[in-house]
């Protein structure tokens, strides 16, 4: 199951960051428009910064945080690290079904931005977790799971995914509100934390 989970996350990360097409949302709505988007998009103002250098990402949800989001296998990095060498730490639903998972993970090399530009390929808009600016994006099509993008400094985001394997029919917008409740879990922590 976790294999399969974990194929399941790779495959929709790799959707996003590597992506790249003309393709644009407008904030809030959720539409798509075939305009280009802003080569230099700005997310509202934080409301202090947080730098996620160090940040053990398998300790952004408690025991508690993650009963909320009903997950049943202890959390656990991967072994499979981003394009900037970033692990994340998946926090999985794996012992019934349905199997669905979380993940966690500290970028410290580029801005959540980058998420509303052209430089990938995702349906997205603005949000926020915990009272900080944050992107909402998923791969175009793809309605098992979402992406929260959370804005702590300038080159910095904590991201949260929420990703469903099997046995579940949840809309998009039911896998992104998952996402952005697990994101506004890890930030309460984080916030705990720094």
């Amino acid at each position: 199951m976790r294999d399969r989970f974990a194929m399941l996350m790779i495959t929709a990360a790799v959707a996003v960051l590597l992506s790249a097409c003309e393709t644009s949302s407008t904030a809030g709505t959720g539409e798509t428009t075939a305009a280009p988007r802003s080569s230099k998009p700005a997310l509202p103002p934080r409301p202090r910064e947080i730098d996620l250098t160090g940040v053990d990402t398998c300790t952004l949800l408690t025991p508690e945080q993650q009963k909320q989001i009903d997950t049943d296998t202890a959390p656990e990095f991967t072994n499979y690290p981003d394009r900037y060498g970033n692990r994340r730490c998946d926090y999985g639903k794996n012992l019934s079904s349905p199997h669905f998972g979380y993940s966690v993970k500290v970028v410290t090399q580029e801005d959540a931005a980058v998420y509303l530009t052209s430089e990938r390929d995702a349906v997205a808009r603005v949000v926020s977790a915990a009272g900080f600016p944050a992107v909402e994006a998923r791969p175009p099509g793809d309605k098992r799971g979402c992406f929260i993008f959370v804005s702590t400094k300038d080159g910095q985001y904590l991201s949260v995914q929420y990703g469903e394997s099997t046995g579940s029919n949840d809309t998009t917008e039911v896998a992104c509100e998952k996402a952005r409740v697990a994101a506004e879990l890890a930030m309460q922590t984080l916030l705990t934390q720094r």
